[in-house]
This record gives structure tokens, C-alpha cells and sequence, in this order.
């Protein structure tokens, strides 16, 4: 399992309804935040989902109160043909991410759904500047766009706003593009740890802003953001006040 490139793509149909996916591997990414890596459990490939979509969960279980939940989830890792990753935060009260976190391990068996979902990563648009946003636990779609055309592209500005390393996701990855030139990468911390410094851990302490988004990120670019509804309401009114079109601003909000 890996975010390298793609070659001798299986083309699978997507199927209606829900299949059976085997959870592979499980991963605490941290204190809040767990992936699970699926794969189908008859061997098959899976449909290669678009950057930016998601996924439809429902547990196999006799509970009937259970057996009726579904819930969605972005895919968080680079399209491929072998697997899909869900990265999911843990909340409180949440009836599906409690029980995937405390009753669901490696070599249980999950119902899911094909990808879905019209925020998705248009790849032929690439006459525009790709700036990318993600807000919290809402950066996974867009990280899913980022391993997609990471090493294809020179203008990609990446964006990611969350409290501190403690709620971080898939931040070394950030780092390593940014370090190696491949993304122009800024990484806001809004609620810092003791300990964690301006310029080594994080770019800048504080929220991102209208003022901020107009001096740092290229206007006549193509602009994906995923985040709560804070998060999205502020980039995309900031958006429009700077004057970017409507055709090139799209979002999903957690």
C-alpha cells in the first residue's frame, strides 16, 4: 500500500448497493483520528474513484439499530486499483466512528459503497494555478487530490488549518512535498502547544483570512477547500469578495 504512481489501470465498474470490504489495516493516527485501510474480500480490484469523493459504510451485525447506520467518508489516500483509506475522527457521541473505532479491528468485514461524489479534482484543468484547502479532518479529500498530482505539476499551493500537532493528519507527507519543492505549502496552527514553534513545526500561528488568502495564494487559480462549515464560509466568501469566478471555486464541508 502506497501513494506511488498508477500503471496498468483495471477498469472495475462500480457496483449499486454496498460490497463486502475486509479492513486490512487499522491505524491510529493519532488520538482522534484513525484510518482504515479496505480492500474487497473476494480478491477483486476496486473502482478507481476520482480524487475528493467518498465512500458509503454500513457494519455487518445482528444489531438492527446498528445494521441501519450509514455514514460517509472521504477517501484519503491516492486513487489506485488495489484499496481504498478512510481517515476518521473520532466524535463524541458519533454512533458509526465510536463503533469503527472501539468494535471494528483487522479482519473484519465492513459494507461499502462504490465512490460517490461531485467534489472531485478536475485533472485536465491544468491552465490554472491548483491551490488546495483543507480545514481540520476536512483536509482528507484534498489530500487525496494532492497525492494524485503531486510530481505532475509546478503550480500546486497547499493549504492545511488545524489546532496543533496533536490534531494533525497525514502532516509529515505536507512537509516532506513542501521540503522537496514539489508544493507551495502553508501550514496554519490555531491553538499551538507548548513546545511546538513558528517556523519549524507550523508556517503561522492564527486563522487563515481574507487578508492572508490575497496576498499568498494566486488568484486566478483553480480552488478546492474541504473543512467545517466555519472553515468553508470564510474561504469561499473571502473567494468571491477578491473577485475569483464562481466556476473556479468548489468545495464540500464537513
Amino acid at each position: 500500500m502506497n501513494n506511488g504512481s498508477i500503471t496498468n489501470i483495471t477498469k472495475v465498474e462500480p457496483w449499486k448497493g454496498f460490497k463486502d470490504f475486509v479492513v486490512k489495516k487499522k491505524v491510529m493516527e493519532n488520538d482522534d483520528i484513525f484510518s482504515l485501510y479496505l480492500e474487497p474480500s473476494d480478491g477483486s480490484k476496486v473502482a478507481l474513484p476520482k480524487a475528493g469523493q467518498f465512500i458509503g459504510i454500513k457494519i455487518k451485525t445482528e444489531d438492527e439499530a446498528m445494521k441501519k447506520v450509514i455514514r460517509m467518508y472521504s477517501l484519503s489516500m491516492k486513487p489506485n486499483e488495489d484499496y481504498y483509506r478512510v481517515s476518521i475522527k473520532v466524535v463524541e457521541g458519533g454512533k458509526m466512528t465510536n463503533y469503527l473505532l472501539n468494535n471494528i479491528n483487522e479482519g473484519d468485514v465492513l459494507e461499502v459503497t462504490a465512490p460517490k461524489g461531485a467534489f472531485a479534482l478536475n485533472k485536465e484543468k491544468t491552465d490554472k494555478p491548483l491551490v488546495l484547502l483543507g480545514g481540520g479532518i476536512g483536509v482528507t479529500p484534498v489530500l487525496s487530490m494532492l497525492y494524485d498530482v503531486v510530481g505532475t505539476r509546478e503550480d500546486i499551493h497547499f493549504v492545511y488549518s488545524l489546532r496543533n500537532m496533536k490534531a494533525e493528519c497525514f502532516l509529515e507527507d505536507i512537509k516532506k512535498y513542501k521540503n522537496e519543492g514539489l508544493i507551495n505549502g502553508t501550514i496554519f496552527f490555531t491553538r499551538p502547544l507548548e513546545g511546538e514553534v513558528e517556523g519549524k513545526d507550523f508556517d503561522i500561528k492564527g486563522r487563515l483570512t481574507k487578508e492572508w488568502i490575497a496576498e499568498n495564494l494566486p488568484l486566478n487559480g483553480d480552488f478546492y477547500f474541504c473543512g467545517n462549515k466555519g472553515f468553508t464560509e470564510l474561504v469561499e466568501n473571502s473567494l468571491l469578495e477578491l473577485g475569483v469566478e464562481k466556476e473556479n471555486i468548489h468545495f464540500e464541508f464537513f
